[in-house]
């Protein structure tokens, strides 16, 4: 668990730092697949992880932006990006 939320927190920085050098959208779509801890479906459909908590984190910490969680697979992600169907991925 300790490492979970290390991990998250590094990340929470390392993102904070990169919206505050970047403009952007109001709206930030971040993309994942499963993918544990990252990104995990839980058994009611749901999905939860280190994503989904930094996403959580994020919309907490600040207003400027507000992250929304979206699926994709991990062998089309690339392109998936490309198209823009997605502004980013945490990890």
């Amino acid at each position: 668990m300790f490492i979970k939320h290390k991990i998250a927190l590094t990340a929470l920085l390392l993102s904070l730092a990169f919206i505050s050098v970047c403009e952007s959208a109001e709206t930030v779509v971040v993309g994942g697949y499963e993918f544990a801890p990252f990104v995990q479906r839980t058994s009611d459909g749901n999905y939860d992880g280190v994503t989904i908590d930094l996403i959580a984190a994020l919309n907490k910490v600040q207003k400027d932006f507000h992250f929304i969680f979206v699926t994709t697979l991990a062998d089309t992600r690339y392109k998936a990006f490309q198209a823009k169907r997605f502004d980013l991925i945490f990890f």
